[in-house]
């Protein structure tokens, strides 16, 4: 499942402007990596990333999970 734009973006505007540059970085350091690596390889790596959690899922599954607990403790 891939990641929208529009939930990136507000990652962004909530991340420090360190911490992005940090991470902008990062990715043009590990880029060139695979430049002469196979298709299968960089395919295989694509879809690591896009199995990824984002902040916003991991929330909401810590939110939902709490609640339930609340849920079962109150009956």
């Amino acid at each position: 499942m891939a990641t929208s734009k529009q939930s990136v973006d507000r990652v962004q505007e909530a991340t420090p402007a360190s911490i992005n540059e940090k991470i902008e970085s990062d990715t043009w350091t590990r880029a060139p990596h695979y430049r002469n690596k196979p298709v299968s390889e960089i395919s295989r790596r694509i879809r690591e990333l896009e199995r990824e959690w984002d902040i916003e899922r991991y929330l909401g599954v810590n939110m939902s999970t709490l609640v339930l607990i609340g849920l079962a403790t109150a009956a």
